[in-house]
């Protein structure tokens, strides 16, 4: 991440990271961050004794960093990076999936307020079951007992049932 921003000039916003869970992408946050302010801090060592003390690699990438700013006349990357990271993008899974719909729903062809369901268990019973009374109503409730008994165990037909046949449809 931290060469990302130095090496190629890009900002938080422009670097997708993306994990499973939402204690991970907290997690992942924090560490970001905090990788950020120590290449910032290994940076800043002007000693000799102190510079032996820090990770190399980072000093390396904050010493390009001051470079490029010097040189191009503009703010020091890990720096733009710190105040600009409330917008980088770490992500769930999920989450980037929905923010990719939300921010693209005229060519997804999406609803504006769509939303990625998780566990689509409740919804689909849900469904199921309406459908079901949907199909059946005003029908004879001696019909609809045949039906969900299984026309002499032969087969069933009931609201589980269908809502196994629908997701396999």
């Amino acid at each position: 991440y931290v060469r990302l921003l130095v090496e190629e000039d890009l900002l938080p916003s422009e670097i997708l990271v993306v994990t499973y869970t939402h204690a991970a992408t907290a997690e992942l946050r924090e560490r970001v961050r905090t990788r950020i302010q120590e290449a910032i801090a290994a940076g800043e060592v002007l000693s000799e004794d102190g510079a032996r003390d820090v990770d190399p690699e980072l000093r390396k990438l904050a010493l390009a960093a001051r470079a490029l700013s010097e040189e191009g006349g503009r703010p020091d990357p890990l720096r733009r990076a710190l105040r600009e990271f409330d917008e980088a993008a770490i992500f769930t899974i999920h989450g980037f999936c929905q923010r990719t719909l939300q921010e693209n729903a005229f060519e997804s062809g999406v609803a504006f307020d769509a939303e990625l369901v998780e566990k689509s268990d409740v919804l689909e019973r849900t469904l199921a079951h309406d459908l079901w009374a949907r199909l059946l109503k005003g029908e004879d409730p001696d019909f609809i007992e045949w039906l969900r008994l299984g026309a002499g165990q032969r087969w069933k037909f009931e609201p589980e049932a269908l809502q196994r046949d629908l997701l396999r449809v």
